[in-house]
């Protein structure tokens, strides 16, 4: 799948949200996220830290995105990856001629 300008997952100031069980292939944007695109405004954060996003038993394969490969976060006060997610051959690439790749 291509996206010009979203990742297929956008995900903008939730109060809670679970992503388990899922597998992304071959995704790619011209933006940010590969897959998914976490954001969260100021007002949405609460004073005492805690995470509010969970990543559980997924995979990330071969995902690509010119700011964060598989997954882009911005200003996000709290996100749980657990640990039988696989991130694998996904780039994010920061110049026309460079890629960080995991």
């Amino acid at each position: 799948m291509t996206s010009s300008k979203y990742s297929p997952i956008y995900l903008d100031s939730l109060v809670f949200f679970l992503l388990q069980n899922s597998s992304f292939n071959q995704l790619f944007t011209n933006s940010t996220g590969g897959c998914i695109y976490i954001t969260e405004n100021a007002s949405n954060k609460k004073s005492t830290n805690y995470d509010r996003y969970f990543i559980s038993s997924s995979n990330f394969t071969q995902c690509n995105a010119l700011q964060g490969g598989a997954i882009y976060i911005d200003s996000v006060q709290g996100v749980a990856v657990g640990n039988k997610s696989l991130f694998a051959l996904n780039n994010a690439y920061v110049s026309k001629f460079s890629s960080i790749s995991d």
